[in-house]
């Protein structure tokens, strides 16, 4: 049956549904498969359902813009979900939340790996962030150190550095009512126009039982 109208065609039912290929012969159907044609499928109040379970559920927008409009989107899948482009990904968000982007690995031994060049940078995992051995980590904030809780690093916990630390301002070492400084070396060098330690007692060389040392000066 081969239907060619230079006229409008409707196809409507007030009795039931229409049915377009809806028995067992599993013969392709195709609309709109030729000229420029704008095709238009539901309205502002229609549901749509695809449903491609048997096999390959396929969007090809392939040098066009692909527009996806809705209240919330939700994805699905049993394997994993990968997404290729040529050019950018962007995020965007305008939500007024603190958490307004969120990654989730949703399971006790899950993480999360950010990657570049084919190369992970950051491991993030349950109680670790890992940061490649070849990563230097830059933090751009200029603002100031005053005393503990404040400056461009704020750091809750201790700090375990395993090679030099090199201070270009002031050091100073707070260390609450109760808390020792100590330096241990084979060398250690004060270069200072003026060195001042105001302290009662200090200790050279001394293994006495009154702090570190029972020498005073």
């Amino acid at each position: 049956l081969h239907i060619d109208s230079g006229e409008a065609i409707s196809i409507n039912s007030s009795g039931g549904a229409i049915n377009i290929g809806n028995d067992n012969a599993a013969q392709a159907i195709n609309v709109g498969t030729a000229a420029g044609r704008t095709i238009t499928v539901g309205n502002n109040s229609a549901t749509l359902n695809l449903n491609g379970r048997g096999g390959t559920l396929l969007i090809d927008g392939t040098g066009q813009t692909v527009d996806i409009n809705s209240a919330a989107l939700d994805i699905d899948a049993t394997g994993e979900v990968t997404v290729d482009t040529s050019a950018g990904i962007t995020i965007q968000t305008t939500e007024a939340d603190a958490s307004a982007i969120r990654l989730n690995a949703n399971h006790a031994n899950g993480g999360i790996d950010l990657m570049a060049n084919n190369g992970v940078v950051v491991s993030i995992d349950t109680d670790s962030v890992d940061f490649a051995s070849g990563a230097t980590i830059n933090i751009d904030n200029t603002t100031d150190s005053s005393g503990v809780g404040n400056g461009a690093l704020v750091v809750d916990g201790g700090v375990s550095i395993a090679k030099n630390l090199n201070v270009g301002g002031d050091l100073e070492v707070e260390t609450f009512v109760v808390g020792d400084l100590i330096v241990t070396g084979s060398t250690t060098l004060l270069t200072a126009s003026n060195t001042v330690i105001q302290d009662n007692i200090i200790g050279l060389n001394t293994s006495g039982s009154e702090g570190y040392g029972a020498s005073s000066l």
